[in-house]
């Protein structure tokens, strides 16, 4: 490698002068009080209200995703039972 091709792949690790995000440690969090604290290293970012999580919600996308699939399914299953009937038919 040449000296160009060197110093232009050192370059293009940072951006703005900034490490990459591989180079930062994990997020640790834990909640205490009915307060989430977030550390990262041994860093306090924030103190937020923690709340309880949210009920999962079906969207309506996912119920139609969910119908098409159930449909597919018993079609298949019918044909499948069409195509046995057939087998035992002509083994007759």
């Amino acid at each position: 490698m040449s000296d160009q091709t060197v110093k232009l792949a050192e370059k293009e690790w940072s951006v703005n002068d900034t490490p990459p995000k591989s180079d930062q440690l994990p997020r640790t969090r834990h909640v205490s009080d009915g307060k989430m604290y977030t550390y990262r290293g041994n860093k306090l970012l924030s103190i937020k209200k923690a709340t309880k999580p949210t009920p999962y919600k079906l969207s309506t996308k996912k119920q139609h995703v969910e119908a098409r699939e159930k449909e597919t399914a018993t079609k298949k299953k019918g044909a499948r039972d069409l195509f046995y009937e057939f087998q035992k038919m002509e083994k007759k």
